[in-house]
């Protein structure tokens, strides 16, 4: 980095340029994409946004939509909470988990998204041995108790996911709810594998058992269905949306692997930069928008004790009721 003038720095970017993609209908942030070639930026030393990441050049950066990563739009006060890899969210004493004490959670990498959240892998701190947890966190507009009482409701499955623990946490957006589950692997991604379709039918068969566990606890999901089933108290008061996205598996000895050799069987991370361009909006957005990983593939490459037949599939997203 050099001077040139009092007011501005020239930043040189090795071998990448950045090129304006798109510009969202308020015109409050860029999205920029990677190419392969030199260039120089200029700007004012406050608008400098740091990436504890990588070097710039070993961001493969796209945007199509369809990896995995959400619309800038999702970003504004109501949405989704502007998340930055190595943030620590804290459950204070007294929330969901019965374990005593605060908790601590440590963003390390994304594991997906829907239409009202996000979810986190993270670094459970502070605990005893190894854990690793899945933190959703919701936007902000969303009802705050309506998946949890639905969790509440239905009590403890073993093909309906745990949660483990959860929390409000505020910021610039608003106050989010976050729930702590077991971290899944995609079932979708096991079933996909050579030779895991010879697994669904186990699979299908303990969905089935959860379908069935969760029906006689009032709540039937329906997702984008219209059901001909009327809603009332005394029959159905809770709707939860399925599909092969919310359909996960357990992976009961993820705590055994160490940080270090999960973050480096990824490599750097796939996402879009973003830079803010009205300053009273800037603090909404994240720095940058990532695409999600799948757990699954690292646990079939890296674990000698992985076996699709010993994996159970559990019911995973109960938070679409109506």
């Amino acid at each position: 980095m050099r001077r040139s003038i009092a007011a501005w720095s020239p930043i040189t970017f090795r071998c990448v340029c950045f090129t304006r993609l798109r510009v969202d209908r308020l015109n409050q942030y860029f999205v920029l994409k990677h190419r392969n070639q030199p260039f120089a930026f200029f700007f004012k030393s406050q608008d400098l946004i740091q990436l504890p990441l990588h070097e710039p050049e070993t961001w493969p950066l796209q945007w199509d939509g369809g990896d995995g990563i959400e619309s800038g739009d999702s970003y504004r006060p109501g949405g989704l909470h502007p998340v930055r890899l190595g943030d620590i969210m804290e459950s204070p004493i007294g929330s969901g988990d019965p374990t005593p004490g605060q908790r601590r959670y440590r963003i390390v990498n994304k594991l997906g998204r829907g239409a009202y959240s996000t979810v986190w892998l993270a670094q459970v701190l502070d605990a005893p041995t190894r854990n690793y947890a899945a933190l959703k966190i919701r936007t902000a507009k969303a009802d705050p108790q309506h998946e949890l009482s639905v969790f509440k409701r239905v009590g403890s499955h073993p093909n309906i996911m745990r949660l483990r623990d959860s929390f409000f946490h505020s910021g610039p957006n608003g106050v989010h709810t976050v729930l702590v589950h077991d971290v899944l692997g995609s079932l979708l991604d096991v079933v996909d594998t050579k030779g895991g379709r010879k697994y669904a039918k186990t699979f299908g068969r303990q969905i089935a058992q959860g379908l069935a566990f969760l029906h006689g606890q009032g709540v039937v999901h329906g997702g984008d269905l219209v059901l001909n089933v009327p809603k009332c108290e005394s029959c159905v008061d809770s709707l939860a949306d399925i599909h092969g996205g919310n359909l996960g598996v357990c992976l009961p000895t993820l705590s055994e692997h160490d940080l270090h050799n999960i973050l480096n069987f990824f490599g750097e991370p796939n996402g879009i930069i973003v830079f803010t361009r009205a300053s009273s909006s800037a603090e909404s957005f994240p720095p940058y928008l990532l695409e999600s990983t799948s757990i699954i593939e690292y646990i079939q490459v890296k674990d000698p004790s992985y076996a699709a037949e010993l994996l159970q599939a559990q019911i995973v997203d109960l938070g679409n009721g109506q």
